[in-house]
């Protein structure tokens, strides 16, 4: 079965760079890009097989110290698997992929880059009032999808949105369930409903507010919020401070905005801790591989990969003894072989960085701290979030110590003193760079409880303390799912795939969202003024990437035959 799971997901994120590379690149580019990832690729699960296979049959060195998967009762799988099937059930039913359940804010822009990726050849460009731009963006969820719905409609492709996201969820829950290491049903109610204490962060600040309005009741503060609104009803549990703009999500948060991201990074930490708690030297070898093939899934949250390649190379070198030894695991001849597609890839992303005839706020690039709090205030709000977002739980887990050996306690430590750290930092609008580089350790956090839930040894009290503080972390991911649910039951319909002509394109989007920041005073709204929304997914032309390495893109022609001027965004 592991051996399936591996090859299961390294095709899953692997089958999107063969769309992207025969539609973004020149033919030969193309043949080079793929050829060396796919042997690379292939390479990688045969490196990895054998790990997973010896350690069961002859553990070697500290790999002995890990337990392996406990089978459990015929009665405790049952329950497993069936409180995982109900949980998927329900989530899947009602996340909004495809249009499988109401779609949350950030779907209108999910379905516009599917939108653009059916009707746009490829490589594809954007329109605007001042000319098309390339569509430059994490864009693997929606290839294979787009690829349908070239050849069988839009319906096609949300169907087989919803199909692709699903595959990959089962494929995550999978590898979490591996690190786990037990069978109960607790592991996937952990896994969807592992969070802070987001609901305390939001009493805390809202009585904050209440006592500094002069005047205000406090049934004049609950009033103002819309109950009945799918999002912002619950917004101040996921957001507790939207003013310091730091949110370190849920997994449910997580699939109900972000499944494209969050699936292939669930993926790829599952298979790297697996493999690196087994064999160090055998993950570290196969850690560019993997790297490379989250790059055009999930930039942001291969950044947050830094704490589990800092463990590998720690591990790596206390298995050789040797630095050297080391390197020679790092220049693999499967990491090797991925560089190409890996260059290829960050030129894509590189054409972000050149001039546009368009402006953002400067609140959403690269910052420390806070551009309006004095450095005072900032510092007491970010006590507070990682009081209840990051040291109840990490108090518990050194309380507990559900590590299996000691090389998992020091991935805990360096992935505790990541997201304590992170906040710091800030990047995009809603400050993305946080919520996705927390995902790999914020993953690893949700396995730990989960284990010291399951472990037979933990006396029922402390269980009971652990489950406790889990139920209070679950109140925000629980709104969401409900939110969605009574929204669900008030239209009367589970599928409601958005009618195509419907779909409002990402420059249609970007002028909403600019609009809606003119008049709000909502302080996340007010950070898409101007094109702010826009520049997230538009590049320069006049870069390596489209210069030399892709392939023509569309020519607009006006009537005379000639060329228009304004397709790299220059007015005639």
């Amino acid at each position: 079965m592991t051996a399936l799971l591996i090859w299961l997901s390294l095709c899953y994120i692997f089958v999107p760079f063969i769309i992207f590379f025969f539609g973004w690149l020149k033919p030969v580019w193309a043949f080079i890009c793929t050829g060396s990832l796919l042997l690379a690729t292939g390479l990688a699960g045969r490196w990895i097989l054998p790990v997973f296979e010896w350690t069961k049959k002859a553990p070697l060195g500290r790999v002995e110290e890990t337990t392996g998967q406990t089978g459990g009762s015929f009665g405790g799988r049952v329950a497993a698997g069936a409180t995982a099937l109900c949980l998927v059930a329900a989530i899947v039913s009602l996340w909004g992929a495809g249009g499988y359940g109401p779609q949350d804010s950030d779907h209108p822009k999910h379905n516009a880059v599917l939108k653009a990726l059916i009707e746009h050849p490829w490589p594809t460009y954007l329109e605007s009032d001042r000319g098309q731009f390339p569509l430059v963006f994490y864009i693997a969820y929606y290839l294979p999808s787009a690829l349908i719905g070239k050849l069988w409609g839009w319906e096609a492709a949300s169907h087989a949105l919803q199909l692709w996201s699903v595959t990959g969820l089962v494929l995550c829950l999978a590898w979490f369930w591996i690190l786990v290491g037990r069978i109960s049903w607790v592991v996937p109610v952990v896994f969807f409903f592992f969070s802070g204490w987001d609901v305390i962060g939001a009493a805390v600040i809202r009585f904050w507010h209440w006592w500094e309005a002069s005047g205000a009741s406090l049934t004049d503060l609950l009033s103002s919020v819309d109950w009945f609104a799918l999002r912002w009803w619950n917004w101040q549990m996921r957001w507790f401070d939207p003013e310091l703009a730091r949110n370190y999500p849920s997994p449910i948060e997580h699939l109900f905005f972000v499944p494209h991201q969050v699936l292939a990074g669930w993926i790829v930490v599952g298979m790297i801790t697996a493999s690196g708690l087994r064999a160090p030297g055998a993950a570290l070898a196969i850690m560019g591989v993997l790297c490379t093939l989250l790059v055009l899934w999930a930039p942001l949250i291969l950044l947050g990969l830094l704490p589990l390649v800092l463990w590998l190379l720690w591990e790596a070198e206390r298995a050789t003894g040797s630095w050297k030894k080391v390197g020679k695991l790092l220049l693999s001849t499967c990491n090797l072989l991925a560089i190409p597609a890996f260059l290829a890839i960050a030129l894509y992303y590189a054409a972000r960085w050149a001039p546009l005839p368009f402006s953002g706020v400067a609140e959403a690039g690269f910052g420390i701290g806070h551009a309006s709090f004095t450095w005072f205030m900032f510092l007491i709000r970010i006590t507070l979030f990682l009081l209840v977002e990051v040291a109840i739980f990490a108090l518990l887990l050194l309380w507990l110590r559900p590590f299996e050996n000691e090389s998992e306690y020091r991935l805990f430590g360096l992935s505790l003193a990541w997201v304590l750290v992170l906040p710091f930092f800030r990047y995009g609008a809603c400050n993305d760079l946080v919520m996705r580089a927390s995902v790999p350790a914020l993953f690893l956090f949700a396995v730990w409880i989960a284990r010291s839930l399951t472990i037979s040894s933990t006396p029922v009290m402390r269980r009971l303390i652990v489950a406790g503080c889990l139920l209070i972390g679950s109140t925000a991911p629980f709104s969401d799912l409900y939110a969605h649910f009574r929204e669900a039951i008030r239209r009367g319909q589970i599928v409601q795939i958005p009618a195509k002509e419907k779909v409002r394109s990402l420059w249609e989007l970007n002028q909403w969202s600019a609009r809606q920041a003119e008049t709000s005073t909502h302080p996340l709204v007010r950070l898409f003024r101007e094109q702010t929304f826009f520049l997230q997914y538009v590049g320069s032309e006049d870069t390596v990437f489209f210069r030399y390495l892709a392939r023509k893109g569309p020519e607009e022609v006006a009537p005379d035959g000639a060329a228009a001027s304004n397709r790299r965004g220059n007015p005639d």
